[in-house]
């Protein structure tokens, strides 16, 4: 989706701003949505996160970043925020859709099966219905006390917090909307114990696999299906991004960065790392 249509759909008559936050490992990011002269516009801002700040997606020093994010957002006279959820933080299933399967009792089937994961009846999940590589559902869900801790943090800052989303997930919709991919390529989303692969499709970014925990290392399957694509993209930081793109250009696959496409005319400096904060601000979260 072109930036200019993107805007078009949004209502012309609330000049509110809105921040969309994502809290990694090494930067606070932040996309900030606001009116300018009658017209929309997106900044990208960040700060450095701080030794102690975070541990495994897990806030370890709330008061810091809570501190950072208020001071942030009270300059930019922000109340309406969206925010990402750490990969890691999130627990991801692949449910394959059941013979005989009712439609009237999809809901119920997902919140049974949802129930007997880690986190029990007590979870924030969303499930996605997917057609391929094989029919089911792609299903992530977050602990209670990780929620609360990043509602906590919009509280803190006097926001109201319109959105959580996982990050990877977050980063998928801006590449869905500003970057076009190649034909054949596919993208390996990368966090601290987590890949999350996209396969493009009929000009679109399309799911593939997910492997996630700190016992799976996921560089050998990833070097299998890179070898079959055209082009191979990676976004993430880290020491698993690191050694995922070392064993790419060491096997010859010349890992890319994926662009914005040019249209998307962006108010401060752009890394491949701002990609979920994009996939937040571009979407429709006025009431």
């Amino acid at each position: 989706m072109r930036l200019d249509a993107l805007l078009k759909r949004m209502r012309g008559d609330d000049p509110k701003p809105m921040a969309a936050v994502d809290i990694g490992p090494s930067q606070v990011r932040w996309a900030l949505l606001d009116r300018h002269a009658q017209q929309w516009r997106l900044q990208l801002r960040q700060w450095p996160v701080m030794p102690g700040w975070l541990e495994d997606g897990h806030l370890m020093d709330y008061p810091a970043v809570a501190d950072v994010l208020s001071q942030g957002l009270a300059e930019a006279g922000v109340h309406r925020l969206a925010m990402t959820l750490p990969a890691q933080s999130c627990h991801f299933q692949f449910l394959p859709a059941p013979s005989g399967f009712w439609r009237v009792r999809r809901r119920s089937w997902l919140q049974e099966q949802v129930a007997q994961g880690p986190f029990g009846h007590q979870v924030r999940w969303a499930a996605q219905l997917m057609e391929a590589p094989s029919p089911g559902w792609r299903v992530l869900s977050a602990p209670p006390e990780t929620v609360q801790d990043w509602q906590g943090l919009a509280e803190a800052a006097q926001c109201e917090l319109i959105c959580l989303e996982e990050v990877h997930q977050a980063g998928w919709r801006a590449l869905d909307q500003w970057h076009v991919p190649a034909s054949g390529a596919c993208l390996f989303q990368v966090s601290a114990t987590c890949v999350q692969t996209l396969q493009e499709r009929s000009g679109h970014w399309q799911w593939a696999w997910r492997v996630q925990g700190p016992q799976t290392d996921p560089l050998e399957r990833c070097l299998e299906f890179a070898r079959n694509c055209s082009v191979v993209y990676i976004v993430g930081e880290g020491e698993l991004a690191s050694r995922i793109r070392m064993g790419l250009e060491q096997a010859g696959l010349n890992p890319c960065d994926p662009s914005p496409i040019p249209e998307l005319a962006l108010d401060g400096d752009f890394t491949p790392a701002c990609w979920p904060v994009l996939g937040l601000a571009g979407l429709r979260w006025w009431p």
